[in-house]
């Protein structure tokens, strides 16, 4: 049975390699192969384990006796606490179906969460010292091997390459992660060997590359954390290292002290001359000096409204004490966000966030006040592990490192699927540290105590745990995959009918897919019947799909607009009022739950222009403007609709002020009716301001302006065609 075991391990330690999977062949590639490969591995090992438990009478002993050694530890204690809120939070969400299986993009939902939480159950229980030591290992290699793919990337023009992962920032935190690991397998590695001695210089190599990584994907939060990470651990050698001696002879406290003038003298200098053009040379000090500088602000601005919304949308003036006390449910911030939108942040970001871009807020909004003691316990009880144990520890102060980086990091990010198994990791590590003995030469199994070995509670516990993973991998995971795979592969072929059939196929049954599938095919259909006719049919099958996924999650405001969006081209399309009716309805279902969300107002007021009703569509936009007048978007809406009243001198005012602000492919359209109007008046100031417009949006038509203008400067009107 040595062999169950073996693959146990090795089923857990495949996963110090997920950074490093893309799967083309679905969407969100960088996502969804990470997320099948770890419910891939957690179901095996806890059928593994199911079985090993079953049929080995000293296995359950020993699992016996380390679910009483660790379960009393206040980690564990915290750590479960938090996953048994969260699963309570899932239960009671706003929308129950998004908060079990969540989404391609991020891989979570409760069923991802558990997944990454198993990994922190099934290494406590199955991993020794000499386990953990591999898994490091083993995310060296895979450190190396992102530095690399980062460091080309880099080497050949991109800018913030994200590697693997898809994302700087996400990279970036999984970097922390090496540290911590390169600094563990040093601190592992045997002292008087060959093979030792590798281990410890690949280990300081690789450490070297993940901080240089780090400051490669110019991640200021994760860059701020390292440091504040350094610092920690300072501190931690300054309280813990006294009896502790460095190159023979030097108090590692004395030594600490010293190193912590020297950083803070750093900082201080950084701080003083961080506009100095010395510091946009080097890569992720020229991002983190322009914190506070009009080029900086811009990311900082989205992160403080998203924060003043999460606070408003837990409010329980505003809500109900459910959502105060357990929070909207896993992967339903969006919900959360759309509802108590801030208009403000339209003028930086029109992206729809999904996250606070703050694991705290995160916490708050999808698991409620409970939620976030419950997390913020779990720190707490993480920090008091670390101090806890007598003397100086380098696995400890390892942790140390990543834990306060880590936290510093997803204060202005959130956890990811490439940091998900880091963090849980680096939770059961310490763990297994501050309860591991030096003296435990034995296998935990002959130490621990016995406990019953004919007890089968263990059993049917972690059989129906077994029975979950492998029940959730099949048709909650290996199916939704195949259906991208199957779409995706057909989205490829040139034949109608075969492209036809293999979508219908990917149609059904009913998955968390289907938001992307469903989406993507509208979009392609819409495109496609645009160009020839050929498509109605195809379009008309994705249009009555999508239709039927609004009406699956009607809350979901992008649903609706999608719908809106594809109702309003048919009813224009073929100038059928009946369609135009219906986009109507569906873009006012979007403004239901996304009231104060600028791009649903736009779509909403074209489309009642479109049907004639102008003063609706001016009462819309300039409720809008209200909200906040500085975004451009609002302005040449506006000025759209104001043509359709006839007033085109405010039109022209809001159209000046939006075209010096940003660039829209439509604003040559507005231009050109501009540019006929005040001809026609014989205006010609507003006629030159639109003449010295249009000549920037267009300038392959400078000549032909220049020349109607030098007839106007001369008081000339001749008749033009401007069609």
């Amino acid at each position: 049975m040595r062999r169950m075991k073996l693959l146990m391990k090795i089923s857990l330690w495949i996963l110090a390699f997920i950074p490093l999977v893309i799967a083309n062949s679905a969407f969100f590639p960088y996502i969804s192969g990470k997320s099948l490969m770890i419910r891939a591995a957690i179901a095996a090992v806890s059928l593994l384990f199911i079985i090993h438990l079953n049929f080995s009478k000293y296995f359950r002993k020993e699992i016996t006796g380390k679910i009483k050694k660790y379960w009393k530890n206040p980690l564990t204690i915290t750590t479960f606490s938090f996953i048994l809120l969260t699963t309570i939070s899932a239960i009671f969400a706003f929308n129950s179906y998004k908060a079990f299986f969540g989404d391609v993009e991020r891989g979570e939902g409760l069923l991802g969460i558990l997944s990454f939480f198993a990994f922190f159950v099934f290494s406590l229980l199955i991993f020794e010292k000499e386990d953990w030591n591999w898994f490091f290992r083993f995310n060296l290699f895979t450190g190396i091997i992102l530095f690399v793919n980062e460091f080309s990337a880099f080497h050949s023009g991109t800018v913030r390459p994200g590697a693997n992962t898809g994302n700087p920032t996400f990279l970036a935190g999984y970097f922390l992660f090496v540290i911590m690991a390169a600094i563990a397998s040093y601190a592992m590695a045997e002292r008087d060997s060959a093979a030792g001695l590798s281990w410890k210089i690949l280990s300081a190599i690789t450490g070297i590359l993940a901080v240089a990584g780090i400051f490669i994907t110019e991640t200021r939060g994760t860059i701020v954390g390292l440091a504040i990470g350094v610092l920690a651990i300072i501190i931690y050698a300054a309280i813990k290292g006294k009896e502790t001696k460095i190159f023979n002879k030097i108090s590692l406290q004395k030594f600490s002290l010293v190193l912590l003038g020297v950083l803070v003298a750093l900082m201080l200098i950084f701080a003083a001359t961080r506009t100095n053009p010395v510091w946009e040379k080097v890569p992720g000090l020229n991002r983190l000096a322009q914190i506070g500088t009009a080029s900086g602000d811009s990311s900082i601005n989205t992160r403080l409204i998203s924060l003043g919304v999460s606070l408003k949308a837990i409010n329980p003036t505003n809500n109900s004490l459910k959502e105060f006390l357990i929070g909207w449910g896993q992967d339903n911030f969006s919900i959360a966000y759309n509802r108590n939108y801030n208009p403000q942040y339209y003028k930086y970001e029109h992206s729809w966030f999904d996250r606070a871009h703050n694991k705290i807020m995160d916490v708050l909004v999808m698991d409620g006040v409970a939620g976030l003691v419950s997390y913020l316990a779990l720190w707490g009880a993480f920090l008091w592990l670390v101090f806890r144990k007598k003397g100086f520890s380098a696995l400890a102060m390892a942790t140390l490192l990543f834990g306060v980086s880590y936290f510093a990091h997803i204060f202005v990010v959130f956890d990811q699927i490439s940091t998900w198994i880091p963090f849980f990791a680096a939770l059961a590590f310490l763990v297994f540290v501050s309860e591991f003995k030096d003296e435990e030469k034995k296998p935990a199994h002959k130490t621990a105590e016995a406990g019953e070995a004919n007890n089968y509670t263990l059993p049917l516990i972690f059989g129906a745990i077994a029975i979950f993973f492998l029940y959730s991998l099949i048709f909650w995971t290996v199916i939704p995959f195949s259906q991208m795979s199957t779409y995706l592969g057909a989205y490829s072929s040139s034949n109608l009918t075969d492209f036809t059939n293999a979508v219908k196929s990917s149609l059904t049954p009913f998955t968390y897919a289907q938001e992307d599938i469903r989406g993507h095919f509208l979009s392609m259909a819409m495109s496609s019947y645009a160009k020839n006719p050929n498509f109605k049919d195809l379009f008309n099958l994705a249009l009555n799909e999508m239709v039927d996924l609004v009406n699956r999650d009607p809350a979901n405001p992008r649903y609706a607009l999608q719908a809106g969006e594809a109702y309003n081209f048919r009813g224009k399309m073929t100038n059928n009022a009946d369609d135009l009716k219906t986009a109507e309805k569906y873009f006012r279902q979007a403004l239901a739950w996304a009231p104060r969300r600028q791009d649903v107002i736009y779509d909403l007021s074209m489309s009642v222009l479109s049907q004639g009703r102008i003063n609706e569509a001016l009462d819309l936009l300039n409720g809008s403007m209200k909200d906040d007048s500085q975004v451009p978007e609002t302005h040449y809406y506006l000025a759209v609709a104001q043509t359709y009243s006839g007033d085109y001198k405010d039109a022209l005012a809001n159209a000046e002020y939006a075209a010096s602000r940003i660039s829209m492919p439509q604003m040559s359209n507005l231009y050109q009716q501009f540019l006929a109007y005040f001809y026609k008046e014989k205006d010609k100031a507003d006629f030159m301001t639109t003449a010295n417009r249009l000549e920037i949006l267009e300038s392959d038509k400078k000549s032909e302006l220049d020349q109607i203008l030098n007839y106007v400067n001369k008081g000339q009107w001749p008749v033009i065609n401007f069609q």
